[in-house]
Formats: structure tokens, C-alpha cells, sequence
């Protein structure tokens, strides 16, 4: 089942976040991503809107959405990976907003592929700032 997060929730997903960051993004150095945790914490979260599948209280995957649709972040636990979750996420999310923008590394040929499949397409191709790699930036629009 998708609910909202809840406040005492934000250390799993936290956690949840930095793992599968590094994992996900071994082409970016592991200190990175813990140097950002911070900022991610204070900035992303406090703004977003985020929704989660848990089991048995543990949390299983969550996707964070800005006000303006932009999606940032959409994490599933690595030994939960394949089983729909991150989909069921986005479809969730899909039906509440028209349009829909997000950031993904194009060395992240899985979560291209993932997005592609959900109706997403390239919108622009740059260089992201903090760490020289490249990046799409993906747009869904409700047809």
C-alpha cells in the first residue's frame, strides 16, 4: 500500500537514500553522496512530497515530488528492486500530477530504461554541475 510519509519516518528513508545512491551511482564517489545527505535532509524533504510502500513497518521504496512535479528522488531498497514497487510509485504519482520533470544520471542506463518504459522522454541533455557527470533531464506529460 502507498502512504504519505510520516515525520518519524525520514531516518529510514535517509538510510534508505544514501544506500541505494551509492549503489546506483558507483560512477560518483560514496563521499558525495554523503556530503549531500545533509542537504537532502533539510532541503528536499521539508519541500516535498513523499510517498512510500512499506511491509511490516519497514519501509520498501519512496518517491519524493517537489511542488512544481518535479520528482526528486525515487529510491527502492536494492533487495526489493524488480518487484514493481518504484513503479507502482511513479504510477501512483502519475495519477495525481499532469506533468511530471526529473534528473537522471545517463550513466544510469537501469533508471533511464525505467523511466523511458513509464512514458518519460529526454527532454535536454547537460553536465551536472556538482560532479561532471552527464544527466537528462526527463519529462512525463498526462496525454
Amino acid at each position: 500500500m502507498i502512504a504519505k510519509m510520516q515525520a518519524d519516518q525520514l531516518d529510514e528513508l535517509m538510510d534508505l537514500w544514501l544506500s541505494v545512491s551509492c549503489s546506483a551511482h558507483a560512477f560518483i564517489p560514496a563521499d558525495y553522496w554523503r556530503s549531500s545527505a545533509p542537504w537532502v535532509r533539510e532541503h528536499c524533504f521539508s519541500r516535498a512530497e513523499t510517498f512510500l510502500e512499506e511491509q511490516a513497518g519497514r519501509v520498501r521504496g519512496f518517491l519524493s515530488v517537489m511542488p512544481d512535479g518535479y520528482i526528486g528522488a525515487l529510491f527502492v531498497r536494492e533487495e526489493e528492486q524488480g518487484k514493481g514497487i518504484g513503479g507502482r510509485l511513479l504510477a501512483h504519482c502519475q495519477t495525481r500530477f499532469d506533468r511530471l520533470t526529473l534528473g537522471v544520471y545517463r550513466e544510469n542506463l537501469r533508471a533511464v530504461a525505467f523511466y523511458k518504459r513509464a512514458g518519460f522522454s529526454i527532454l535536454t541533455e547537460q553536465i551536472d554541475q556538482a560532479t561532471g557527470h552527464g544527466e537528462y533531464t526527463m519529462l512525463w506529460r498526462r496525454a
